[in-house]
């Protein structure tokens, strides 16, 4: 099964090799991160970076209508504690690693789906 990596386009040149059947889709803003995660039915790895100076709801909203999991990445660390809407409608939230933990959380997809 295919996985979609939907990281900022300024960051995808950081994405380490991920391997026959996944693609990257980049974005520059959260109406391009939206349109990726709503037109693609593959489980996604969503890089959040840079999506919260705009509010997020309709892309948590994109995210709990997807049949396939999500895994939102954070590339520093989150306190697990403050509230995100985003991060509440994802299957998984990995945070603190860098383009590392688009790595796993793509590992953690293939594996689920094999």
């Amino acid at each position: 099964m295919p996985v979609i990596v939907v990281a900022p386009k300024a960051h995808v040149r950081d994405l380490p090799p991920l391997g026959a059947g996944v693609r990257v889709l980049p974005y520059t803003n959260l109406a391009e991160a939206t349109a990726a995660l709503r037109d693609h039915s593959d489980p996604a790895v969503l890089w959040s970076d840079g999506l919260f100076q705009d509010d997020p709801t309709d892309l948590a909203a994109t995210v709990r209508g997807r049949s396939a999991a999500t895994i939102e990445v954070r590339s520093h660390r989150w306190d697990g504690l403050t509230p995100s809407r985003l991060s509440e409608a994802c299957r998984g939230v990995i945070s603190g690693f860098g383009p590392g933990g688009v790595t796993r959380a793509v590992e953690l997809l293939l594996a689920a789906a094999g």
